[in-house]
């Protein structure tokens, strides 16, 4: 992965989402609520927090970002990556934001992800 952003507009435009490629081995997540007061939340920390990563899953490549709006109020979003340690094996998360409660919801591990699967 590249340096980079991507952007994502709530469905009513009043919060955004800033996903930010850091480097190769890592990106963050962060919420701006622009309405009805400002608020910047660091969805990364929270995914973090609402489920820890195997101890393992840390040293490696972690790359955390919002997938998608599910509604006006909650996002979908995805920890994936990879340990750099032996044996090799990746990880993916899903979660759940809700912004009216402020919760992260652990929802899946995917050991394998089908893109026909919605929590790809």
């Amino acid at each position: 992965m590249e340096r980079g952003v991507s952007v994502l507009w709530s469905p009513g435009c009043r919060a955004v989402i800033l996903n930010e490629t850091i480097g190769t081995n890592l990106s963050e997540s962060h919420l701006f609520i622009l309405l009805p007061r400002f608020e910047q939340i660091d969805l990364s920390e929270k995914a973090g927090k609402a489920h820890p990563a195997d101890a393992r899953d840390v040293d490696g490549h972690i790359y955390s970002f919002a997938a998608r709006w599910l509604d006006d109020n909650r996002i979908l979003f995805k920890v994936t990556g990879h340990q750099d340690s032996l044996p090799v094996t990746g990880f993916s998360y899903r979660y759940v934001y809700d912004l009216r409660t402020g919760s992260m919801v652990f929802k899946k591990h995917l050991e394998h992800c089908d893109q026909k699967n919605e929590w790809c």
